[in-house]
């Protein structure tokens, strides 16, 4: 036999493996899918609150190492509680949505009113809901005081809260705390 017919052979036997392999390992929406490395695909991932061989406290469930930042989340610079680090915030934050940017305001407002206005009223002038139960009023967002700081003191005190405020980091998103700040500054002065 020639040495191209040898090649030939040889090409033919591949062909044949390879139409085996696609026969074999094909994708079939219809059923489970044979896999090379099955203990890839079945990996023994144990519950959350069963015990664990591998670790020294005998846990599965581990709290993360100190410093870690969840995905997708940047930490502001900034300690809570203190008047000097609003003000600082104030300085060195900026509102990145415009004031033109009218769905930006729009979802300002369904923020405000989802959130906020239950305490600092519909106006946001202070008369809230919770004032007719017996709560002291909330700040008028729509003072002179209030106008006068900057949309980073705002955020610092939407995202940490103060004396009668709680933090509403979690329940408003970040992105939304900004859009809330430019709703605020569409209210009419009190």
């Amino acid at each position: 036999m020639t040495a191209r017919g040898v090649l030939n052979v040889a090409l033919v036997l591949l062909l044949g493996l390879v139409w085996a392999f696609i026969g074999v390992f094909h994708f079939d929406p219809e059923r489970r899918n044979n896999y090379l490395l099955q203990d890839m695909v079945d990996s023994p991932a144990p519950c959350d609150q069963s015990a664990s061989q591998v670790f020294a406290d005998g846990l599965t469930l581990q709290s993360p190492p100190v410093g870690t930042v969840p995905r997708g989340f940047a930490p502001l610079p900034y300690r809570r509680g203190s008047k000097e680090e609003m003000a600082r915030a104030g300085v060195e934050m900026h509102n990145p949505f415009a004031r033109s940017d009218v769905a930006a305001l729009a979802r300002g407002r369904k923020i405000f009113f989802r959130d906020c206005a239950l305490c600092h009223g519909p106006g946001g002038r202070g008369n809230g809901v919770i004032v007719k139960h017996g709560f002291p009023p909330s700040p008028s967002l729509v003072s002179d005081q209030v106008r006068r700081l900057a949309d980073g003191a705002i955020f610092y005190r939407i995202t940490y809260g103060g004396a009668m405020m709680p933090s509403y980091a979690v329940q408003v998103r970040r992105e939304d705390r900004w859009k809330v700040i430019l709703f605020l500054r569409t209210l009419p002065a009190s």
